[in-house]
């Protein structure tokens, strides 16, 4: 496909055209050549039907010398049977000289038999056979059957010779019959010669088998002999009739097949099949002569038939060859006239093909060189290239429609671009101010997960503190029950007294010192609270959630505060009421149901104390909850803010991408619009 390709148009149409040219030319020259070589072979057949022409003669005197030959030698050289057909032996032998002087004559040039070796064969096998055939004539002339050679003791016998040279003349036409197969009208005739020469063999055998009878006897070979050779003669003559035409046929039955003679050779013959056994070596009953006057009529009429045939083979010859001739020449000037049409024809198809193209060549030409999109091409007729032509125009127009659109749209687009680029500036500064508040408000975040951080750790401490102060309060419980059991033996035991009370001082004012330093981390986890609000105000929407938890983180600090102060209020009225025990210690004994009544309120005071420490301590333990899940609510949000940031990078980012795009693109309407504007339209 890419050789075509790369194959001229022009060259193209005249491949095309070439193709038709060649098939026609070759089935002409096939044609020629078949008539050619039909009139080759004629003409070699010529030299083969010449042979025909010659070999007959010679056959049929051939026929005559070897029928008066057995006459004249008759049983030898010493019986004076035969002698009357002396000049009759004779004259059949002068007969035979020209047709064999004839025969010899055209046999000699055995060039024009190159082409049939088996016919080749045949006539040198007759060359040979002539010699001794010529020895044999000197027998008989001498009225002798045979000659036996003093030198090589080679038999030479007359009647044996002249069989074997009409059997090989009649054999070489045989071949002519073949080498006429390839044309049937010759391949007909020349079979109708075969059998009409075999059947005149016959007959001639028979013209001297029947005299042998009528002048001799009737032997049983004899009798054998006519039997077979008159049915021979009969199937011959069959064959003849299914070979010859129609002409010949009647020309037939004028000379020979409704001739008296031949019905009278009929009777003689069926007269002789039907002797009876007992006249068998009796001579027949019939006129010798007559016989040989009705054989000699038969001879004659079968030698007319026969050159009847030779002339009609002629003749059909010399037609055929003529009609071969004439094929031949109008074979060629068939050729020459399919030639000449056609490369008239070829011409004005490439002429009819070839002009428009070069125009829409030159016009594709000259709308790449000028750009001009109203340029149209006109070519006349109706056909595939006017076809071409219209797409063309069409194309260009569409093309030039299609420009006019382009310009419009590229205008259009260079408008939007404009636009888009504004766009992409001012996105690029909000995202750069969004980049910068993310950037703040990560910092707050931050800033507001290390508080959160400081809150937890507090809690942590105030649940310590807490437990400590539990364990004091329980401490306490435990030393007032103690108080109220030894209160019955206070009376007796001031002095240890004392001591107690001064050591119930001790542990209230640590109870005091604890206390102040609950409320201590009180008011400190009020004032995280309250920053952690502040911080969760500055972040919006998302320090919401975290801005619960420090309101519940300052709620508990309330709480907390107002149970230290119940507590130090206690603690107050248990160092009073300690003070008061100490100072009227002198009156315990005078006051010991009040002393009971003191130490009683001291225990319940604190078993207030423990209950108001338990609530401290789940108040620092939901705290130090409420802490953690705070981290965790501004460690999200920390991650979450750092992750606005990273898409606020790359938001950036496509967007610097997007904008030098977009003045890529700019340049790129530039170029089109100076592309655009170098066409014409």
């Amino acid at each position: 496909m890419n050789l075509i390709n790369n194959i001229r148009i022009k060259n193209r149409i005249l491949i095309l055209v070439s193709i038709p040219v060649v098939v026609a030319l070759f089935f002409a020259v096939l044609r020629f050549q078949q008539a050619n070589q039909t009139l080759t072979n004629i003409e070699k057949l010529d030299a083969v039907q010449e042979y025909l022409s010659k070999v007959s003669p010679l056959i049929s005197a051939i026929y005559q010398e070897r029928l008066m030959s057995k006459f004249y030698i008759g049983p030898g050289e010493k019986s004076d049977i035969g002698l009357e057909f002396k000049s009759q032996f004779e004259q059949s032998q002068r007969a035979t000289e020209k047709p064999l002087r004839n025969y010899q004559n055209f046999i000699a040039d055995k060039n024009k038999f190159k082409g049939f070796p088996k016919l080749l064969e045949d006539i040198k096998d007759i060359e040979e056979t002539i010699l001794l055939y010529k020895k044999a004539q000197k027998i008989a002339q001498r009225k002798m059957r045979f000659e036996i050679d003093s030198g090589t003791g080679e038999k030479t016998a007359v009647l044996a010779v002249m069989n074997s040279i009409v059997s090989k003349l009649i054999s070489s036409s045989q071949q002519v019959v073949l080498l006429s197969a390839s044309n049937k009208q010759l391949s007909l005739l020349t079979n109708s010669y075969q059998s009409l020469s075999n059947a005149q063999n016959y007959l001639m055998l028979l013209i001297g088998n029947v005299y042998e009878v009528t002048a001799v006897k009737l032997s049983l070979t004899t009798y054998a002999n006519i039997s077979r050779q008159v049915g021979q003669e009969m199937v011959h003559l069959d064959n003849f009739a299914n070979f010859a035409p129609e002409s010949i046929l009647q020309f037939y039955q004028k000379e020979l097949g409704k001739h008296p003679s031949f019905k009278e050779a009929q009777d003689i013959y069926e007269k002789i099949r039907r002797v009876q056994p007992d006249t068998i070596g009796e001579k027949f009953d019939g006129n010798k002569n007559d016989w040989l006057a009705t054989g000699d009529q038969l001879v004659n009429a079968y030698n007319k038939v026969v050159d009847n045939v030779i002339q009609e083979i002629e003749s059909t010859k010399s037609d055929i060859l003529a009609r071969s001739k004439n094929a031949v020449t109008q074979t060629i000037s068939v050729i020459v006239a399919l030639i000449a049409v056609l490369v008239i024809v070829s011409y004005k198809i490439i002429v009819s093909i070839n002009t428009p193209l070069k125009q829409m060549i030159n016009d594709f030409a000259a709308l790449a060189e000028s750009k001009d999109m109203t340029l149209r091409t006109q070519i006349n007729g109706n056909n595939e290239l006017t076809s071409v032509a219209a797409a063309f125009n069409s194309l260009i127009e569409s093309f030039e429609q299609t420009l006019l659109s382009v310009r419009q749209k590229m205008l259009q687009m260079d408008e939007i671009t404009h636009k888009v680029s504004g766009s992409m500036g001012d996105s690029i500064q909000l995202i750069d101010s969004q980049k910068t508040a993310t950037d703040s408000i990560s910092v707050a975040i931050n800033q507001m997960t290390a508080t959160i951080y400081e809150v937890a750790k507090m809690s942590a401490a105030t649940s310590e503190i807490v437990k400590r102060a539990n364990e004091l309060s329980v401490t306490g419980e435990k030393d007032a029950h103690c108080s109220k059991k030894t209160m019955d033996a206070l009376f007796a035991e001031l002095a240890s007294t004392s001591d107690l009370i001064n050591d119930l001082n001790q542990e209230a004012s640590q109870i005091s010192n604890i206390v102040q330093v609950i409320k201590g981390i009180s008011e400190q986890t009020n004032l995280l609270a309250l920053n952690a609000a502040i911080e969760a105000a500055r972040a919006g929407e998302m320090g919401r959630g975290f801005a619960v938890v420090a309101d519940e983180v300052r709620e508990l600090s309330k709480r907390t505060h107002d149970s230290t102060d119940l507590i130090q209020g206690q603690i107050e009225m248990l160092t009073k009421g300690a003070s008061n025990a100490l100072s009227k210690m002198e009156l315990l004994q005078a006051n010991g149901s009040e002393a009971v009544t003191i130490v009683q309120r001291s225990s319940e005071a604190f078993v207030t104390i423990k209950q108001e420490l338990e609530q401290i301590t789940d108040m620092a333990n939901q705290i130090a909850v409420a802490s953690e899940e705070q981290t965790n609510v501004a460690d999200e949000i920390n991650q979450r803010v750092h992750e606005i940031k990273d898409e606020s990078d790359r938001i950036s980012q496509q967007g610097r991408e997007t904008q030098k795009d977009t003045e890529d693109l700019k340049k790129h309407e530039t170029a089109l619009k100076l592309d655009i504007e170098k066409f014409h339209f």
